[in-house]
């Protein structure tokens, strides 16, 4: 029997405000939760002290660890490193590859154990047994014997790839932090904190623990091809063997660094040694003596070295994503790669190509999107803290530190410096539609101002001694806002004659503000977690309410001035549906600040970037659209019920022609309604549904 009006239309409210979803987005006058993802392949960089780095017998393919699971790969000698994300947030500390290239292992903590058949483009867990950390991993020629060691003595064993682990006895409680095995993989070495020293000649059948030499904690091992001479390294601590680790001597270093990492040559007379500081040591006669070599770098902390086997090409990994790279045997060093913070990125409207800039001159480019990036040389070391790039994507200023201004006309392939009259720190950078007309704003009330493309640069007169650390400027190059210390907003209606000051309603320190492109509506974020909005263009300023008390760095909003983001300390990002009357916290699933976003109205994309050259890019930035104003309406004939469904969809985007309706069947999945078309009022979809008896 068909069902009354009145209880069809119930029903269909029911269906329409709790249960029909909108290409997964509950179909609802409330805001769903917008769906942030990390997507894979963004993250450009890692920090955090690198656990370890190999490369095959070639030197041109190569992998790094970083803690958080992150794992960097070279195919060119480390010229350039890409990511490989990891199924795993445990710290990584080691990480072994056949001599294929294909086949390899990483170990870290609590027992983690990974392998890869492709190179690392793919990572797949194994089964140790163990809940306690691992710190090192080896395996011999075959790709199926291996060894690894780690905290509480322990030591596993694999016959078959990995596909099963035993425990071996090591006699020891002592945490274990490397192992080691000669090419016939009968031959093994381990060694550990308090000076623990550990031989096998049996494959690891029985391990015997030697006489302790010291009882300084020896951080790494390493021998020669032919199994006799080794060194192993420690705190001011170098020891030599001459009989396969039966008998060790102390070696003088001239050096009273923390040593990490060791490296021997095949020849039993070269090795290298790594440790904090910077510090690079040699030897070329079998350690009777070593000589100090140039690093480039007195703050980096180097735990792992490794060389090629033409012992001329070699690498250092340290912390903060430290990479050294050597192509003369070591006689002298640089930097291939440094984690960095990121603190600006700006993209063109085709979105494919994006600067990011950062640290020590740091600029980055990007031409696929973001998928890949280089650097770009800067000429400075400087700190650069923003960046902006005109339509054409060919002309772009870079500002940082004493009082560097960068120009490019030629899309970053080179960067000039522009005289800005001032040695202060600039913070932000912003111009017209024009690219003649823009502004930078500084430290102590700074505001730069330039009608030529920055050919010259002249002082404006702020009327502030304060920081500032944010601006943006309307396409018209005549209106303008500046936000800094104290609740500081400054704005302009002449080009910058005359910085009028605006009242915030706040006196925390402000750092980022966005205006849409009316130039009436804005908003402003900064410390504990403040948000300000104004729609008249900053004459009257009103708070919202974040929901958090992390400093917030940058807010951004798409073209329909209701949908935002905002990105702080910790990690933080913010997200709003109605304009910033509501903000929801959304996971970054990270803790490193957020300093910068870019949002592409296109794509619905956005580009985040901080601390540890973290690189965010967030899959559909804009979700599914929301609806409301759903009404059903019953439309009776002689043979069956039917019912309109009518909703308006809120988007940045125009409207798609069709809408798929699903709604919940006893709980148990989805079913699908049908598809609502567009009608002719345009602004409302429409679905014709039949119900089931």
């Amino acid at each position: 029997m068909p069902m009354s009006g009145y209880t069809l239309l119930t029903r269909l409210f029911a269906i329409l405000f709790c249960l029909v979803i909108i290409k997964g987005t509950a179909l609802s006058g409330v805001p769903p939760n917008l769906p942030f993802t990390l997507q894979e392949g963004t993250l450009i960089g890692v920090g955090g002290f690198l656990g370890g780095g190999c490369f095959t017998a070639e030197g041109r393919t190569g992998w790094a660890l970083n803690p958080d699971g992150t794992v960097l790969v070279t195919l060119d000698g480390g010229d350039t490193w890409q990511p490989q994300p990891s199924p795993t947030a445990a710290g990584l500390s080691s990480i072994t590859f056949a001599a294929e290239g294909r086949t390899g292992w990483i170990v870290g903590q609590r027992g983690t154990i990974l392998s890869t058949r492709d190179g690392g483009n793919t990572w797949q867990p194994q089964v140790s047994g163990i809940t306690s950390s691992l710190n090192s991993v080896t395996f011999a020629a075959d790709g199926r014997t291996g060894w690894a060691v780690g905290d509480s003595g322990k030591i596993l064993a694999t016959r078959d790839g990995g596909a099963a682990w035993q425990r071996q006895s090591s006699g020891t409680t002592a945490i274990l932090n490397r192992v080691t095995f000669a090419a016939d993989g009968r031959t093994g070495w381990a060694v550990g904190e308090r000076g623990a020293m550990l031989v096998t000649r049996d494959g690891g059948d029985t391990w015997q623990l030697r006489p302790p030499i010291t009882l300084s904690s020896l951080a790494d091992v390493s021998f020669a091809a032919d199994g006799r001479s080794g060194w192993a390294v420690g705190i001011n601590t170098i020891l030599a063997t001459r009989d396969g680790g039966d008998t060790w001597q102390w070696q003088t270093s001239g050096s009273n660094a923390i040593l990490m990492g060791v490296c021997a040559a095949d020849d039993g007379h070269t090795a290298w040694v790594v440790g904090l500081n910077g510090t690079i040591l040699a030897t070329r006669d079998g350690g009777n003596t070593w000589e100090a070599q140039k690093s480039g770098t007195k703050t980096a902390e180097l735990g792992r070295v490794h060389f090629a086997n033409d012992g001329l090409h070699g690498w250092a990994f340290g912390a903060d994503g430290t990479i050294l790279a050597t192509h003369n045997a070591g006689h002298t060093w640089g930097t291939q790669w440094n984690g960095t913070q990121l603190y600006a990125v700006y993209f063109t409207a085709d979105e494919r190509t994006g600067w990011m800039v950062g640290d020590g001159g740091t600029i980055l480019a990007s031409h696929d999107g973001g998928k890949t990036w280089q650097r770009q040389p800067s000429g400075t070391r400087n700190f650069l803290w923003g960046i902006t790039f005109s339509a054409d994507g060919r002309t772009g200023w870079a500002v940082g530190d004493s009082g560097a201004i960068l120009a490019t006309r030629d899309g970053g392939a080179t960067w000039l410096p522009q005289p800005s009259g001032t040695t202060t720190k600039l913070g932000h950078v912003c111009f017209a539609a024009d690219a003649r007309s823009g502004w930078v704003v500084g430290w102590y009330g700074t505001i730069l101002g330039t009608h030529d493309g920055g050919a010259t640069w002249q002082q404006q007169t702020s009327g502030i001694k304060s920081n500032l650390f944010g601006a943006t400027c309307a396409a018209d190059g005549r209106t303008g806002w500046a936000v800094g210390a104290g609740g500081t907003i400054l704005a302009t209606r002449d080009g910058g004659i005359k910085w009028l000051r605006q009242t915030s309603g706040t006196d925390d320190e402000l750092s980022g503000v966005y205006f849409t492109a009316d130039g009436r509506t804005g908003w402003a974020v900064g410390g504990g977690g403040t948000i300000v909005a104004t729609r008249d263009g900053g004459d009257t300023w009103q708070p919202q309410t974040s929901g958090t008390i992390n400093l917030l760095y940058s807010v951004t909003f798409a073209a329909d001035r209701r949908t935002g983001w905002a990105v702080g300390e910790d990690g933080t990002i913010l997200a709003t549906r109605d304009g910033g009357d509501t903000w929801q916290p959304r996971g970054s699933g990270m803790r490193t600040n957020l300093y910068g976003i870019y949002f592409a109205d296109t794509s619905r994309r956005a580009w985040l970037v901080g601390d540890e050259l973290t690189v965010i890019q967030l899959s559909k930035a804009i979700p599914a659209p929301w609806a409301d104003g759903a009404k059903a309406d019953s439309i009776f004939n002689p043979i069956k019920t039917q019912v309109d469904i009518s909703f308006s969809v809120h988007t940045a985007q125009s409207a798609p022609v069709v809408w798929v309706l699903e709604r919940v069947s006893d709980r148990a999945g989805w079913n699908k309604l049908g598809r609502a078309q567009a009608s002719a009022d345009h602004d409302r979809m429409h679905l014709l549904w039949t119900p089931a008896d």
